[in-house]
């Protein structure tokens, strides 16, 4: 009987968790914008698979034992031919190419050693890709924001995709309450405009006969 009191005063850590089954992506293309994503994953895969099974727009190329180069994510990258010449490369010391980043056991942006194809990520981890010559400068996060911030939702079963601005607005997000309030006010007053202009026109016509 004594059992379920004492197990009440167990330290927090030390209660089940249950683990996490997704990993997430964070974009950065350069341009302001950053694209949050959440990918369903039970298994451990390279961070080219884990890219490409998030479902945003990828083109690589690859370079035999080396693995494969990203060429281009979403709209931001170079074509094959260049890419296969120097990985988008322009030759000058600040000339951006798709960097890949894990985030590491003190929560903080590491550039990976083994590249994307030689990574392994795990259900749980978070990878980052950055336009960039050197710094990441990604967001910081946390893997249980993730879900949120891609807009997953209920439907934890798919991978979901998120583009925020500069300004940390959703873009191409549905319309915010205040939009819809205003537009369902707008509506209400125009049609009291036109049922009150229907009762005068009737008085008048009444009042004629």
């Amino acid at each position: 009987m004594l059992l379920p009191v004492i197990g009440s005063f167990l330290p927090i850590d030390l209660v089940a968790q249950e683990p996490v089954s997704y990993a997430g992506i964070v974009i950065r293309p350069g341009d302001g914008t950053i694209t949050y994503v959440y990918v369903p994953l039970d298994e451990p895969v390279s961070g080219i698979e884990l890219l490409r099974r998030s479902g945003v727009s990828l083109v690589t190329i690859g370079f035999g034992a080396f693995g494969e180069g990203v060429c281009q994510i979403q709209e931001t990258g170079c074509d094959v031919g260049t890419c296969r010449k120097n990985v988008c490369q322009t030759g000058g010391r600040e000339s951006p190419y798709w960097r890949y980043f894990q985030v590491n056991e003190t929560g903080a942006w590491a550039a990976s050693p083994l590249g994307a194809s030689g990574s392994r990520v795990e259900p749980g981890d978070i990878d980052g890709w950055s336009w960039s010559p050197d710094e990441p400068l990604l967001p910081e996060i946390e893997i249980s924001e993730i879900p949120m911030l891609a807009r997953a939702g209920d439907e934890l079963d798919t991978a979901h995709v998120a583009r925020y601005d500069a300004n940390g607005s959703l873009i191409g997000g549905a319309p915010s309450e205040g939009v819809e309030l205003t537009s369902y006010l707008a509506v209400t007053v125009v049609l009291s405009g036109v049922a009150v202009l229907a009762l005068v026109l009737r008085f008048r016509r009444q009042a004629s006969i």
